[in-house]
């Protein structure tokens, strides 16, 4: 690897951004071969599994068995079915990793996958029984890049281009998580204004390199930021509102019912539970 090289590495790595949502361990009985999807990434660890093929996590073309030691991925937004009983216990991180403002590096990742490893059930066991809650946060940020690096050699060029096609837009993810303009706020004409472009060239050259037009770009991203706050217990539903910038609660719930399908009360019951 040439110096040149290295640096190039650094600034890449540099640019990456973790936010974990949840960190928890438990068991999950009522998860009964019902179907679910979460507004972030998960990494599921088995710890313990007496009823072996009766618990099980499934999509319409691949079936795991829940094995101890191994370590399973479900993508945000994707329709899963879990067979989990009583018996059955694990560790379960909720996560996002962006490598651009915004754009998580998983998001056109539509299969859940097995990582096989006698590793992941034991560090995950460390850090949610260690009592120095800065170490432990050092040592789970450790294991969502692990278990990150290991699932992105398994991605196909076609589930990495949806990512890299956005480098190209840097200044404007940049202005749009700077907390200069809350997130219902920001305008196609904002996105412009950042390099001086016109609306209509601009709006022309996203949709051109993105495949996706700004205005929709900026819609998805407050319905993804939306269900991510929703499913944070310790902000209220006013709290989050005001987080994006909505005018009132009432024009919240009315984005919220239209994007989700539930009311902001209701989409949090729904994806609460673990």
């Amino acid at each position: 690897m040439t110096g040149g090289r290295r640096a190039d590495v650094a600034r890449r790595a540099d640019l990456y951004r973790l936010h974990i949502h949840r960190f928890a361990r438990g068991t999950y009985p009522e998860a009964c071969g019902h179907t679910e999807s979460m507004p972030v990434n998960r990494c599921f660890m088995p710890l313990s599994n007496p009823s072996g093929a009766e618990c099980y996590l499934e999509d319409d073309t691949t079936h795991f068995t829940l094995t101890p030691g191994n370590a399973y991925f479900i993508p945000l937004n994707y329709p899963v079915r879990l067979r989990l009983d009583e018996y059955l216990t694990f560790v379960s991180i909720q996560f996002t990793l962006e490598l651009y403002e915004g754009i998580d590096i998983f998001s056109a990742v539509k299969r859940i996958c097995e990582l096989p490893g006698t590793h992941w059930k034991e560090a995950g066991k460390r850090a949610f029984e260690c009592s120095n809650i800065n170490i432990a946060a050092a040592m789970l940020h450790t294991i969502v890049f692990d278990f990150s690096s290991t699932l992105m050699p398994q991605m196909t060029n076609q589930e990495w281009n949806p990512v890299t096609k956005f480098s190209n837009f840097q200044p404007e993810l940049d202005f749009i998580h700077s907390n200069k303009k809350k997130l219902a706020s920001i305008t196609v004409s904002d996105l412009a204004n950042v390099r001086s472009f016109s609306r209509e060239y601009f709006t022309r050259t996203f949709t051109r390199i993105t495949g996706i037009s700004p205005k929709q770009f900026l819609t998805d991203l407050l319905v993804n930021e939306t269900k991510r706050l929703l499913v944070q217990e310790e902000i209220s539903i006013k709290e989050v509102a005001n987080l994006l910038g909505f005018s009132s609660e009432f024009y919240f719930s009315k984005f919220c019912s239209k994007h989700t399908q539930l009311s902001p009360k209701q989409y949090r019951i729904k994806f609460m539970k673990e």
